[in-house]
């Protein structure tokens, strides 16, 4: 067996954790839009999406054992991108709409920082770090930052809560570049890895593409990198969406 071919006794508690947790995630975004924020469509869209991730990620082999074959894995490496690529672009789709950019603006800033509490599955990297023989340091380097990123988000909600989305600013604009740089190093060496350059295959990223792993990449990483756009880019225009709240 491969270092890091994905296996329940190599995964241990995460083998089965990581599915529920992601499941547990899409339920609880979901009941959000529906009870609270009564955005039918949004909800639909995030149950049917986690249901295809988690179908994908159990059902279909991404890749084949732990390294980069792309003569056997590019079917799989293919459906990975498009896979992943689906929220981000629906997502623009959306924001193209005035009516979608208002409702989202309008959504508590506290509740959309709280959501990235589930990226505590990112946990499972670290225990991958800490239990193999050979580990892969990128594992650890993304295990600190979601450990930290989950870890920080409840708090960083409520300290938002208390005083405010303006007066939080400044710390909520550093704790989403922190928060984005966790999911774009890992992404950016991926095709050099994939090539068999600046991070060889010796350490292979391929695992992020099999089961369970997979439901984090599918789900969690570009629903947090849509999140992480939104606070970057407009900032200034929740903090004046709650000023207005505030006014009424």
């Amino acid at each position: 067996m491969g270092e890091y071919e994905l296996t329940p006794s190599v995964m241990g508690p995460f083998w089965t954790g990581i599915p529920i947790l992601i499941g547990v995630t899409c339920l609880a975004k979901a009941s959000y839009f529906i009870f609270i924020r009564r955005h039918i469509p949004l909800a639909a869209s995030l149950l049917s999406w986690g249901i295809i991730v988690e179908t994908a990620s159990y059902k279909v082999p991404l890749v084949k054992g732990n390294d980069w074959n792309v003569s056997e894995n590019w079917p799989g490496i293919v459906l990975a991108n498009v896979l992943y690529g689906v929220p981000l672009v629906a997502f623009y789709f959306a924001w193209q709409k005035k009516t979608f950019r208002k409702f989202i603006l309008s959504v508590s800033p506290a509740d959309m920082i709280s959501i990235h509490a589930c990226r505590v599955a990112g946990s499972a990297y670290m225990y991958l770090f800490l239990t193999l023989d050979k580990p892969n340091y990128v594992t650890l380097m993304v295990g600190v930052f979601d450990l930290v990123v989950s870890t920080t988000a409840l708090p960083l909600a409520s300290y938002v809560r208390s005083v405010g989305i303006g007066a939080a600013k400044d710390t909520v604009r550093k704790w989403h570049i922190f928060g984005a740089m966790d999911l774009i190093v890992p992404f950016a060496l991926f095709p050099f890895n994939l090539c068999g350059v600046v991070y060889t295959p010796i350490q292979s990223l391929s695992f992020f593409f099999q089961h369970p792993i997979a439901n984090i990449v599918l789900f969690n990483v570009p629903l947090a990198m849509i999140n992480h756009f939104l606070f970057l880019t407009q900032l200034d225009a929740m903090v004046e969406e709650n000023e207005k709240k505030k006014k009424t």
